[in-house]
């Protein structure tokens, strides 16, 4: 027999939403795939921000609190009420901006 693996055991207990309606499965599939999206933009603009940060002031290297130096746009929570068109809208424009 093959011993378990960790990873497999984990996502496997994963649990999905199901909804029986499939514009509803849609609609959260849509909402999933933003909040995975935001997350990915917060943490970039997270860490682009704390290395031109870090770059401009040495001494800021070590600081836990370096954070809170800054907003992040992305911690907004307007953007999981948006539909796709619209989010991508917003996003890209605060990306070219």
């Amino acid at each position: 027999l093959t011993p378990f693996d960790t990873v497999e055991l984990r996502t496997a207990k994963a649990r999905k939403k199901f909804h029986h309606d499939i514009m509803k499965r849609k609609e959260l599939t849509a909402a999933e795939k933003r909040k995975r999206k935001l997350k990915w933009l917060k943490k970039l603009y997270k860490d682009a921000k704390n290395a031109e940060l870090i770059q401009e002031n040495e001494t800021l290297k070590n600081d836990p609190n370096i954070e809170q130096m800054y907003s992040n746009p992305f911690d907004e929570k307007r953007f999981l009420k948006y539909d796709n068109n619209e989010f991508d809208k917003e996003v890209n424009s605060l990306i070219e901006w």
